[in-house]
């Protein structure tokens, strides 16, 4: 719960966007975040890890 409180504003940004640009967003929050990123971002916005790996993998 601390986690979503925290990331707020960027889930409502989250959820506005596309499905490319969402990928994308997490991938950028991911690594902004470092040292588990990719797991924190998954667990706040519900995205698969496999999918934020993908965002990454395509670039940001």
């Amino acid at each position: 719960m601390e986690d979503i409180e925290q990331h707020k504003n960027w889930l409502k940004v989250l959820a506005l966007a596309d499905e490319s640009l969402k990928r994308k967003l997490a991938a950028a929050k991911a690594l902004d975040l470092g040292w588990g990123g990719i797991s924190t971002v998954a667990r706040i916005s519900g995205m698969s890890i496999t999918t934020i790996r993908k965002g990454i993998q395509t670039g940001t």
